[in-house]
């Protein structure tokens, strides 16, 4: 373990947090690294300076991991130090070098919170000072110190879901000069997403936002989420959307493109949605499946909307 995976677990423990790590990668840990992905609620990648052991496809593990991490929604950041783009670039003559300097351009290019750093105790500085904050964008539960807490947290649920009905009702019967803070279905979100736009044999990552009412994002939802669907649903429907609406953009603004491929709504984009359907109600707990994952569904009130729509 380098001395600056080491400082970082260090500083995050210190500060509460639980850390998971595969420190040597190959293909028996592949499994592994991927489970600790799904089951972590952030991902923090320490970019040094070699591209680090390969896979039988060429990819680095790490870079497999990078992917793996980005398709679940993870939310991440990236520290990088300062003086290996200066160390590398005399270098850069053989194929390993051109993965790596391509490996790091492709993080500046999809990740937004990347910091760099010069010495040991900047970089404790800045987990100190980053890593809260990306804890207050991104809130989540968190590690639970618990064995067989399944039934609590079902049990949690469902009295979330009734006490949840029951300010939806109360706030129905209240005066209209009260006021509602939160959106309505006729207000519209900017929502930003990439695609890889392929032109000949090359290709660009290219970043564009569409505004949709939130009753359109509720449309989109609820072709899927009319029955009780798992969470990663939502990027599912959302991206399948963008594949058509981008297509027919790009292709106008240059005619010369083939295809497009990786079209992904923009995690902060997913995670703004996502919470605001939750917490106007608009989609609900509902129960859990076999493994114990928590089932979402369009609430009645929005069934009956989009069934007067279609």
């Amino acid at each position: 373990m380098s001395a600056e995976n080491r400082l970082i677990c260090q500083t995050l423990v210190a500060m509460g947090y639980f850390v998971w790590g595969v420190e040597k990668r190959c293909e028996i840990t592949t499994t592994l690294a991927r489970r600790q992905i799904d089951e972590c609620d952030y991902v923090i990648l320490l970019l040094g300076d070699e591209y680090g052991q390969q896979s039988a496809s060429g990819v680095s593990y790490v870079q497999l991991e990078y992917i793996y991490a980005l398709a679940r929604q993870k939310p991440m950041m990236v520290f990088i130090h300062k003086n290996i783009e200066q160390e590398n670039s005399a270098s850069l003559v053989n194929e390993v070098h051109k993965k790596f300097n391509n490996f790091r351009e492709l993080i500046k290019q999809e990740v937004k919170d990347i910091f760099e750093y010069d010495t040991l105790d900047q970089l404790t500085e800045q987990v100190k000072k980053y890593i809260p904050m990306m804890s207050n964008r991104y809130p989540t539960q968190g590690w639970v110190r618990a064995y067989n807490t399944r039934l609590l947290q079902d049990e949690i649920q469902r009295l979330k879901s009734k006490v949840a009905q029951f300010e939806l009702h109360f706030e129905s019967q209240q005066q209209p000069m009260h006021g509602h803070q939160s959106a309505q279905l006729s207000d519209i979100f900017a929502l930003d997403y990439q695609v890889y736009a392929y032109e000949n044999d090359s290709f660009e990552v290219i970043v564009r936002t569409v505004c949709l009412t939130w009753l359109e994002i509720v449309q989109i939802l609820g072709r899927s989420f009319f029955k009780p669907q798992t969470e990663e649903v939502f990027s599912q429907c959302l991206n399948k959307h963008l594949m058509q609406v981008a297509w027919p953009i790009l292709s106008k603004e240059n005619p010369h493109l083939s295809h497009i491929t990786n079209v992904a709504i923009h995690m902060r984009a997913l995670y703004l949605i996502k919470l605001h359907v939750k917490q106007s109600h608009w989609i609900m707990p509902v129960g859990r499946d076999h493994r114990q994952r928590i089932l979402w569904q369009v609430s009645k009130d929005i069934q009956n909307i989009l069934k007067k729509i279609i």
